[in-house]
């Protein structure tokens, strides 16, 4: 919880508290308590007054106290803050006035489009700002310093009232931690005025923020460069996609969340239209991720009165769960799965007995099988149903209907579709073509798509696998000597050994060219629910 003096400003007798307490050798962290501050806001402070050194190490012995204001007109007491030998002459200066962050980064407005701005290094961070908290509070402290800049002086077009200031931090506000959130009707209730009221000042305070914060010099578009210089390595190709899925985790309020994935596109270059499209693009699934995040959270909040059995089934549910495909709109009614009954017959005659339904459950195939034990021992899904619905989809020039296998309603009421395929065929054609028409239509009813392989391996995980340069040049002279590959001849070229890693290479290879991999199962000979995988593969 963000404590609450962080921000205030600071007074000379709070910096003599702090001087003495950091002589007497008093904890950072007692200190920051005593204060009602950050840890970093005291180290800033520190450093700030001389008492630490340019690498952050405390100064011993502690030089003579001098104060660190800076604000317009507020200089130490003649009395008690006189200047002590060997003090600067540059701290004999006027203060310079307090002005907005992004004055004291790179200038004014007419400045800032013939000044370059300055580099992370180089960034002026206020006093009190926490740089050892971790982004989620920065990005907010950030905020909060570009928001008062914008603090109405005089008739100046850019800026703001207390009121709109007070509305701006009650509706983004990250979570209730770093500032109370409120509804439109509870401010409108506040200030006298309707509902609608609220939304215009809202949507227009909003405006000229983000206006400030997408400036190259704001505070906020410095941290927003530092969090994506921060992005991992695996994941350096997709920054957008890591910085939207860690707002989700960390849980941020809506508002908050569409403000910074729209200041994130901002600095980067990205026009405010197709900034504004891209984020209604991928709101509903940052939603969705979100709502499974807390699902997770709140699985292990109550861990303890949970089985390692079943930790270990959510554990697989929500694995397979976070490669769905989401829909561009979540579903916003519940969907009575009782009343869906199973719309074809299964293979197997002995159906699985689940206790949370309450009844026999049917499948296909031993991977659904472990799929349905898992959901029905975990707590994440509350409901689920097989063959549910009808998928329409068209393969060589004709009109099919595939049935999927499993739909799942979370514990947080997400709705999600599940395939389960043997792992080698994941890219097989005619089920690419399922998976598209499924995630189209499906996505138009507010629901998500799985297509998974017994053990949660998706097709994101294939999408992720780099083939070897070797084994695509000798996959690929298969092809130019023969036309079309099979089974056998595929495992004589590459043995038998490690069939699920050159399965997967060859899958790989599928999805990256477009070729055409048509796989089939037909009844083993000998042992009653087994199977004899085959396959063809071609240039299209």
């Amino acid at each position: 919880m963000l404590p609450t003096s962080a921000g205030a400003p600071w007074t000379i007798e709070e910096e003599r508290r702090l001087y003495h307490e950091t002589g007497e050798g008093m904890p950072i962290a007692d200190i920051a308590a005593a204060h009602d501050r950050t840890t970093g806001a005291i180290r800033a402070r520190q450093k700030h007054m001389g008492l630490r050194d340019e690498a952050g190490t405390l100064i011993t012995p502690l030089p003579e106290f001098r104060s660190a204001l800076r604000s317009k007109g507020e200089q130490e007491p003649k009395d008690e803050g006189k200047v002590q030998p060997g003090t600067p002459s540059s701290s004999l200066r006027p203060k310079r006035r307090a002005s907005s962050v992004l004055r004291a980064a790179g200038g004014t407005r007419r400045e800032h489009s013939t000044t370059t701005a300055p580099s992370v290094e180089s960034t002026v961070w206020p006093p009190d700002f926490p740089r050892d908290g971790d982004w989620i509070e920065q990005l907010w402290h950030a905020l909060r310093h570009d928001t008062h800049a914008l603090l109405s002086k005089g008739r100046q077009p850019d800026t703001l009232t207390e009121r709109a200031i007070d509305i701006v931090f009650a509706r983004l506000t990250p979570a209730d931690d770093f500032h109370p959130a409120a509804t439109l009707e509870e401010l409108g209730h506040k200030y006298g005025v309707t509902r609608e009221r609220i939304r215009q000042v809202q949507t227009k305070a909003l405006r000229r923020l983000a206006g400030r914060v997408q400036r190259k010099g704001s505070l906020t578009a410095q941290v927003l460069k530092e969090v994506e210089s921060a992005v991992p390595g695996d994941q350096a190709h997709a920054p957008l996609s890591w910085f939207g899925a860690e707002l989700a985790r960390q849980d941020c309020r809506t508002t908050f969340i569409e403000f910074m994935f729209m200041a994130f596109l901002g600095c980067s270059g990205v026009p405010p239209k197709e900034a504004r499209r891209l984020v209604e693009q991928a709101m509903p699934s940052l939603l969705g991720m979100r709502r499974t995040e807390a699902s997770d959270r709140r699985r292990y909040e109550a861990s303890d009165g949970i089985s390692e059995r079943a930790r270990g089934a959510d554990d697989f549910v929500l694995g397979i769960l976070k490669n769905a495909v989401w829909p561009n709109r979540l579903t916003g009614r519940s969907i009575d799965l009782a009343g869906l009954p199973p719309l074809r017959d299964c293979r197997y005659e002995r159906p699985y007995y689940s206790k949370t339904l309450q009844r026999l459950v049917s499948f296909d195939s031993r991977g659904e099988k472990r799929l349905i034990q898992a959901l029905d021992i975990g707590t994440v899904v509350t409901e689920f149903t097989e063959q549910p619905v009808k998928i329409a989809y068209r393969l060589d020039g004709r009109n099919r209907i595939y049935i999927p296998d499993l739909l799942v309603r979370t514990d947080t009421d997400l709705y999600f579709v599940i395939e389960v395929k043997a792992r080698p065929q994941l890219a097989d054609r005619t089920t690419l073509a399922k998976a598209e028409a499924a995630a189209s239509q499906l996505g138009e009813r507010g629901i998500g798509y799985c297509l998974t392989d017994a053990n949660g391996f998706s097709l994101d995980d294939l999408r992720a696998l780099e083939p070897d340069g070797e084994f695509r040049r000798r996959l690929r002279g298969l092809l130019q000597r023969n036309g079309t590959v099979t089974r056998d001849m595929f495992e004589g070229a590459f043995g038998r050994e490690g069939q699920r890693r050159i399965y997967d290479q060859l899958q790989s290879v599928v999805l990256r060219e477009g070729l055409r991999y048509d796989t089939q199962l037909t009844d083993h000979p000998h042992v009653s629910g087994r199977y004899i995988f085959d396959f063809r593969l071609s240039a299209r």
